[in-house]
C-alpha cells in the first residue's frame, strides 16, 4: 500500500482539504475568542474603574491625602492592576506604581479625552516609567462640561498578550488533535479500499505474466467484493482454457520449433513475407544479408525493415503474381554491403488466395569476386606478358632480318631477350609463389622464427645493391630477441620483397632503415625510405596485384608488381598485417606485424 499512487493521491488530496477546513475554522475560532478575551480584560478594568469612583471621588473634591495615595496603591497590588487618579485637569493625583509627579498631564490621554465625551474610554498607552505598551480604561468622575476626574485602570500589553496567547494555544492544540484524528480516520477508509484494488491488480499482473492461476481474497461486503469473486471466476475459467489450448497446440509448436531450427542453420536467407507486406519469418542469414543483425524482423512491414527498393519490388512483384506466372530465375540484387550481391528468387506460399510469399537468398558476393579477381588477373597476366613477349619478338625478328651476322649488335640484342627472359621468369615465379600462398596454408612450416637472424641476413644480402646505387641501407634492432611464428622463407620473402621495393623508389643519396622491435604481444618490422613516396589515393591499392605507382620506372627496374601482394598475403597467411605510411616525396615506411611465438 506505501507505493499506492492511489492511495497516496487521495490521501494528499484528503488531507489538503482537512488542513484547510481545520486551519480556516480555527483562524475563524482564534479571531472570535481572541477579541472575546481582549474584552474580558476590558471589561473588567471598567468594572474595577467604575467601582472605585465613589472611593476616589472625596480625594478629588477635597484633594488627595497621603493614606489615600497609600490605599491606591495597596488597591492596585490586590486588583493587580495600575491604578491611576486624574485630577479633572489632567493632572495624575496618585497612583498605585510609581511616583505620581513625574506622570506628565493626562488630559491628552487617548482613554482620558474619549472618557471625557462618553464617561469611559479604552486605548493603548504607554507607562511613563518603563516605556512599556499598556491597556488603558478611563472613567469619568462628574460632569462632561466640569468633570471632578478620572479613575484609570491599566495592564501592560504583555499581560493581555499572555491571557490571549493561552486562549489561542488552547484552540490550535485542539485543531491539531481534530487533524491528527481526521487524518488517521482518512487513512484507515482509504486501507479499506485501497488493499483490495491492490490485491486485485497484482492479481492481474499476474495473470498478465503467465500465471493465471489467481484468487483474490477481500474481506469487505460491498461492490469491491463482487468485482473480486467475478475476477477469480474469471481467472479459473482462463486457466482451464489455456491448458486446452496448450494441450492442443503442443504438436504445433514442437514441429514449428524443429522447421525453424532447420532454417537457422541454412546458410540461404529465408524471408516470408504475408499477403500485408509484413515479415512472419527471417532467419540469421537473412538478417545478415539485409544488413540487419540486430533487432528482430518479424511483425514489421518489408519496406520499414529493409531499406532497399530492389527488394521491395520484389516482394511486391511476387505477391501480384498469380500462380503460374511467380518468378523463378534469380534475380540478383545489391543490399546491405557496396560490393555484396544476393541472387533473390521468390515462391508463393500454399492457399487461394496466397498468405504471402517467401524469399530465398543465396550470397553470389564471394563468387562475383572470384569471377571479377579472374577476369582482373587474366587481364593482368596478359598485360604483363604481353610486353616482354613483343621484345623478344622484335629483337629476334631484327636478328633473323640482318643483325644476326653483325658481332655487335646480335650481342646486344640477345642481351636485351635475356632480360626480358629473366623478367618473363621473376613473374613466373612470382605467380608460383602466390598460388603457393593462396592454395595451402599448410605448405609453410610456422614455427619459432628469430626476427633478428632473418632481418639481418636478408639485409646484408642487399648492402652491394644499395651500395652501387649510393643508397644508405642500415638496421636498428631491438635491444632483445623478437621471435615471430612463421616460416622462415616466408618471413625472409617478406623483408626481400620489402627492401627491393626500397631501392627501387629511393633515389641516390637516400637512405633506408630497417627496425623491429615488440609491441604487447605483436611483433613489428618497419622498412622505411626517403624514397619519392605514395599519393594517398595509391596508398588504398598498393597491395594488389599488378599494381604499380610509377609503372614506367617498375619496369626499367624488372619490377613484376606483385612483390608487395606476395608481402600482403603471406602476412596474413602468418596471422599478421601489413599496413603502409607514406607522403609525396618524403619516402614511405612499411610496417608489418606479426604475432609472438
Amino acid at each position: 500500500m506505501w507505493s499506492s499512487p492511489l492511495f497516496w493521491r487521495t490521501f494528499t488530496v484528503y488531507t489538503v482539504l482537512t488542513l484547510l477546513a481545520v486551519g480556516a475554522f480555527t483562524s475563524v475560532i482564534a479571531n472570535r475568542l481572541q477579541r472575546a478575551a481582549t474584552e474580558r480584560v476590558q471589561l473588567r478594568l471598567l468594572d474595577l474603574a467604575l467601582v472605585l469612583k465613589n472611593d476616589v471621588l472625596p480625594a478629588l473634591r477635597d484633594g488627595p491625602t497621603e493614606e489615600f495615595r497609600r490605599w491606591v496603591q495597596i488597591t492596585g497590588r490586590q486588583h493587580r492592576v495600575r491604578l491611576s487618579v486624574i485630577s479633572g485637569d489632567g493632572a495624575v493625583v496618585a497612583v498605585s506604581q510609581g511616583d505620581p509627579e513625574i506622570v506628565p498631564n493626562q488630559l491628552d490621554a487617548d482613554d482620558v479625552r474619549v472618557a471625557l465625551e462618553k464617561s469611559e474610554g479604552v486605548a493603548l498607552g504607554t507607562d511613563p516609567r518603563t516605556g512599556e505598551s499598556e491597556l488603558r480604561v478611563a472613567t469619568r468622575i462628574g460632569s462632561p462640561v466640569r468633570p471632578l476626574g478620572f479613575v484609570r485602570a491599566s495592564l501592560p500589553s504583555s499581560v493581555v498578550d499572555a491571557e490571549v496567547g493561552s486562549v489561542q494555544r488552547w484552540i490550535w492544540l485542539t485543531a491539531v488533535a481534530l487533524t491528527v484524528l481526521g487524518l488517521a480516520s482518512t487513512y484507515l477508509v482509504l486501507r479499506r479500499i485501497v488493499l483490495p484494488i491492490q490485491r486485485l491488480t497484482h492479481a492481474a499482473r499476474e495473470m498478465a505474466s503467465g500465471n493465471v492461476e489467481q484468487n483474490v481474497v477481500v474481506d469487505s461486503h460491498d461492490e469491491l467484493r463482487t468485482l473480486a469473486e467475478s475476477f477469480n471466476a474469471t481467472s479459473r475459467e482462463l486457466a482451464e482454457r489455456i491448458q486446452l489450448l496448450r494441450r492442443k497446440t503442443a504438436d504445433v509448436e514442437e514441429e514449428s520449433e524443429r522447421l525453424e531450427t532447420v532454417l537457422g542453420a541454412m546458410i540461404e536467407g529465408v524471408v516470408a513475407i504475408d499477403a500485408d507486406e509484413k515479415i512472419i519469418f527471417a532467419n540469421a542469414a537473412a538478417r545478415r544479408m539485409l544488413g540487419r543483425k540486430e533487432g528482430n524482423l518479424v511483425g514489421r512491414p518489408i519496406w520499414e525493415a529493409v531499406f532497399n527498393a530492389d527488394v521491395q519490388a520484389v516482394v511486391r512483384r511476387g505477391l501480384s503474381s498469380g500462380e503460374d506466372d511467380v518468378p523463378r530465375d534469380f534475380v540478383e540484387l545489391q543490399l546491405s554491403q557496396p560490393d555484396s550481391r544476393v541472387a533473390v528468387v521468390t515462391r508463393r506460399l500454399p492457399g487461394e488466395p496466397s498468405p504471402g510469399i517467401v524469399l530465398l537468398m543465396h550470397d553470389v558476393t564471394e563468387l562475383r569476386r572470384l569471377e571479377n579477381v579472374r577476369t582482373e588477373f587474366v587481364q593482368n597476366v596478359s598485360h604483363e606478358l604481353k610486353t616482354p613477349l613483343a621484345l623478344i619478338r622484335m629483337n629476334t625478328e631484327t636478328l633473323l632480318d640482318w643483325a644476326l651476322d653483325d658481332p655487335d649488335e646480335n650481342r646486344t640484342l640477345l642481351n636485351n631477350v635475356l632480360e626480358q627472359c629473366d623478367g618473363l621468369n621473376n613473374l613466373i615465379q612470382d605467380l608460383l609463389q602466390l598460388a603457393r600462398i593462396d592454395s595451402d596454408r599448410d605448405a609453410f612450416d610456422l614455427r619459432p622464427v628469430p626476427v633478428d637472424d632473418v632481418v639481418e641476413a636478408t639485409v646484408e644480402e642487399f648492402v652491394p645493391m644499395a651500395t652501387a646505387k649510393g643508397i644508405t641501407l642500415a638496421t636498428d634492432p631491438a635491444p632483445a630477441n623478437v621471435t615471430v611464428q612463421a616460416d622462415d622463407g616466408g618471413l625472409a620473402t617478406i623483408v626481400k620483397n620489402l627492401l627491393s621495393n626500397a631501392l627501387h623508389y629511393t633515389p641516390a643519396d637516400g637512405r633506408i632503415l630497417v627496425r623491429w622491435r615488440t609491441d604487447g604481444d605483436t611483433a613489428v618490422i618497419e622498412v622505411e625510405d626517403s624514397g619519392i613516396g605514395i599519393a594517398p589515393e595509391d596508398q588504398k591499392r598498393i597491395f594488389e596485384r599488378f599494381f604499380r605507382v610509377d609503372k614506367a620506372r617498375s619496369r626499367d627496374e624488372g619490377g613484376t608488381g606483385l612483390g608487395l601482394a606476395i608481402v600482403k598475403h603471406l602476412t596474413q597467411q602468418f596471422s599478421g598485417a601489413v599496413s603502409v605510411a607514406s607522403e609525396v616525396d618524403a619516402g614511405s615506411m612499411f610496417t608489418v606485424r606479426l604475432p609472438l611465438s
